[in-house]
């Protein structure tokens, strides 16, 4: 049996994405696969 969802796509946004993260940001990400329904 295979575990774990398949990924599409991941995409990065915000300030890490733009290249001026601060010392409290955190990761903005958008995760795309098509296990997720909907």
């Amino acid at each position: 049996m295979q575990k774990g969802i398949h990924l599409e796509k991941v995409i990065l946004y915000g300030s890490y994405a733009e290249g001026h993260p601060h010392p409290e940001s955190d990761l903005d990400l958008a995760v795309i696969s098509p296990d997720f329904g909907g």
